[in-house]
């Protein structure tokens, strides 16, 4: 395929007819540059926009020698042949060059492997180049794609995979030509291979010898030969591994003379492999003359580390003798038949439910864990809640428990599955480089470089019925329901995370030893509960934080300041505090109407307070002595007493205001301290001890010390008070004294000075 220029709307997809002859079919050029040539650069020069490469011809062009593109081509094939002296396995680059501007309107680097048939010595281009790649057949017939050319045998392996084969004696090879069907999604590379079993007297898959083959859109067809020591991911040359990663690098690929296509939703690849090789630790010599030999097949998807896993795979081969009288037993074309609709994807909100069980399950093929996630799995996948590979949508700050049943027994690798949670959409931290570790955020499933997460094995397997219900479109809740499960002994792991406001929104729950086991985790922020509650209109929403689960919950809490709190307008609200409800969660109050305070209308004059009469909820005035005086005049002080008289109904108490001398405040000596059982009543000048009864000294001067205080008192009238007991007003006593002035004593002077003292009468004994 060309890359586009969309200055120009150059586009087109460019094939090697031959190695004279180059075809662009569908080609677009609107013809307004001012120089568009084709120009080629050999294998391995460095293109320069100068120039430095070479000219290509074009048919109808002119100028400049006819080099320069004559005209505009809309959707139209432009077959180019090549300059005497130059095929195919000259180019090395191929450029579409604006000479007078010395721009590129679009490079197309050629592929880098080139085969050369001993026979002729003539150069076949190893293909790749847009989707249709015609090349030389090895029995140098041209054709259009490697699916038309002749082979002596062909087996069909199944009803979308067959095996081609010739036998070269002479050379001691064997021409192989494997053919497939491309399903799920056309991106994804996918490979088909074939060997020899690893057991001689049935088919085996530990031990086996297999090819794998696929075609690359951008790097062409490929065919790497692999050694099999385990049913899992290679790692540290264990597991399907290519040759070249077993025993420390002691074994090699083998395979020679690659080619291939990939059309129409097939790809076929053709290689050479050698009877035997150097190579005895890797590779099963192949017998074709005197014995029959049990063969492994499989086909699957193609990730970052090549082989990845079996979609389809040999069980109970027949054994094949290579040697045999040629038989053709394939029908013209592989039938690709199998349904590609992808399983509809699972989504679990994990909002309420927060416990997940984890197990391994297989991967629905191209329908299932590829169609899913997009990436290439490798036959089993994580299930969560007996659920392929789901998308959980989590909350912040909640937490979550994951019951994990995925293999526990490190020694043997394709039943051992740790899980974890990952920034890395991929997985597989055990193995990563210390580099790789370092750029990986785990959240969940490692305590420094141990995993914690790997319990029992809980496993489901693909069994006739499942591949029926796959291979048939049925549903994925059909395809899981349909599969064998079964647990070994043993207990779970338990892993619990809480995503935090620090988790980013998009993570993973991968597997630690394998890549690409789980699928996505989308991290929401957890919704406002107030958002969810609807409080009465006399409530407000509040929230508090379960100790327990660490999320926020919400409660109403009502308030009298509104609406009353829900009670009648003539009602009183009053909120009561709960003492019965739970030390861990909210405890609102309560709300208790009760009737109208009848002091809300009821008026009592100065002095007085309304009180309730609770029994009939009757409002009166009682008399307050911390109110105005109780409402006595100056000069005078309130005292209450009890009306012992009233019998029924509110009963305020009795006020009295009496007066009182000036001196009762003051302390006086004891023997002039004297008792009087006279009262002084301002209402109705009574001696009624009940009434006023008090204390007062008798000739009691204004002094603590019981010591006339200096200073004038002037006239008894300023001191009104009356003593009705004697009918006598307070006197005023004129007193004379010495007093210092001037300076410090002893040379104070003396002179003599007058002063008064106040003192009231005694009421006359009784």
């Amino acid at each position: 395929m060309l890359p586009p220029n969309s200055d120009y709307s150059i586009s087109g997809t460019l094939f090697i007819l031959d190695t004279k002859t180059l075809l662009i079919e569908d080609f677009n050029y609107d013809g307004n540059a001012p120089g568009a040539f084709l120009y080629y650069y050999p294998p391995g020069q460095v293109i320069d926009k100068n120039g430095g490469g070479f000219f290509i011809p074009v048919p109808g062009g002119r100028e400049n020698g006819g080099f320069k593109i004559g005209r505009s081509y809309f959707n139209e094939e432009l077959l180019v042949p090549l300059p005497e002296g130059v095929d195919a396995c000259d180019i090395g680059t191929f450029t579409i060059w604006c000479m007078p501007f010395t721009v590129f309107f679009t490079v197309l680097p050629f592929p880098t492997e080139r085969i050369f048939v001993q026979e002729t010595d003539e150069c076949i281009i190893q293909p790749g180049l847009g989707t249709l790649v015609p090349f030389k057949c090895p029995n140098r017939r041209s054709v259009g794609s490697a699916r038309d050319c002749d082979f002596d045998n062909c087996a069909a392996l199944d009803d979308q995979l067959q095996l081609s084969w010739t036998v070269r004696n002479d050379m001691q090879m064997i021409d192989f030509r494997l053919c497939g069907c491309l399903s799920g999604d056309p991106n994804l590379n996918q490979y088909m291979g074939f060997g020899l079993s690893g057991n001689t007297n049935r088919t085996h898959m530990i031990g086996a010898d297999p090819v794998i083959t696929w075609v690359d859109e951008t790097t062409g067809p490929q065919a790497v030969d692999y050694f099999l020591t385990g049913y899992f991911q290679c790692r540290d040359g264990r597991g399907a591994c290519p040759d070249e990663d077993h025993f420390s690098g002691s074994c090699s690929n083998d395979i020679v003379s690659v080619s291939g296509s990939r059309q129409g939703g097939q790809q076929c690849v053709i290689y050479k492999q050698s009877f035997s090789t150097n190579d005895s630790t890797c590779d099963i010599p192949i017998d074709p003359l005197n014995m029959e030999q049990y063969i492994v097949w499989g086909v699957g998807g193609l990730g970052e580390t090549a082989f990845q896993h079996f979609k389809r795979a040999s069980a109970s081969d027949p054994p094949i003798h290579f040697g045999r009288t040629p038989v053709n037993m394939c029908p013209r074309e592989v039938q690709c038949r199998q349904c590609s609709e992808p399983f509809e994807a699972a989504v679990i909100e994990a909002l309420e439910d927060t416990i997940f069980s984890v197990s391994i399950g297989p991967s629905g093929a191209d329908r299932g864990y590829e169609a899913i996630t997009g990436q290439v799995g490798w036959g089993i996948a994580y299930y969560i809640n007996s659920t392929l590979v789901p998308e959980l949508v989590v909350q912040r700050g909640q937490a979550y428990v994951f019951i994990v049943e995925a293999g526990n027994n490190p020694d043997n690798p394709a039943n051992y599955h740790p899980f974890y949670i990952t920034d890395d959409i991929h997985g597989s931290r055990v193995f990563k480089t210390p580099e790789e570790k370092m750029a990986e955020t785990v959240f969940a499933g490692f305590d420094g470089d141990n995993v914690t997460a790997a319990g029992r094995l809980c496993a489901c397997r693909e069994g006739a019925e499942a591949a029926r219900v796959r291979e048939s479109c049925g549903s994925r809740q059909e395809y899981e329901e349909s599969q064998e499960c079964g647990c070994e002994e043993g207990g779970a792991a338990i892993l619990i995370w809480i995503p935090d406001k620090d988790t980013p929104d998009i993570v993973y729950y991968q597997c630690a030893i394998h890549l690409n086991l789980g699928w996505r985790i989308r991290v929401q922020d957890a919704p406002d509960p107030c958002d969810e509650l609807s409080c009465p209109s006399h409530a407000t929403c509040e929230t508090y934080t379960d100790p327990l689960g660490g999320s926020d919950a919400a409660f109403c809490r009502p308030s009298c300041e509104l609406e009353n709190g829900g009670c009648a307008e003539d009602e009183v609200c009053s909120l009561v505090e709960q003492t019965n409800c739970l030390a861990d969660g909210p405890c609102p109050p309560t709300v208790q109407c009760s009737p109208p305070d009848p002091c809300s209308t009821f008026r009592c004059r100065r002095g007085y307070r309304c009180q309730v009469y609770e029994p009939t909820n009757e409002a009166y005035c009682e008399p307050a002595c911390d109110l105005f005086n109780g409402g006595c005049t100056t000069g005078t002080y309130c005292i209450l007493r009890q009306d012992r008289n009233c019998s029924e109904g509110p009963c305020p108490s009795l006020k009295s205001c009496c007066f009182f001398p000036r001196c009762d405040m003051h302390v006086c000596s004891a023997k002039e301290n004297r008792r009087s059982p006279c009262i002084i009543d301002a209402e109705d000048s009574q001696c009624d001890e009940e009434e006023c009864p008090f204390t007062y000294c008798r000739n009691c001067y204004f002094s603590s010390q019981n010591q006339p205080l200096p200073g004038n008192c002037g006239t008894c009238s300023e001191h009104d008070i009356f003593n009705k007991c004697t009918q006598r007003w307070a006197t005023c006593t004129r007193r004379a004294h010495l007093a210092a002035y001037g300076q410090a004593w002893p040379r104070q002077s003396l002179r003599k000075e007058e002063d008064f003292r106040c003192h009231i009468l005694p009421c006359p004994s009784l």
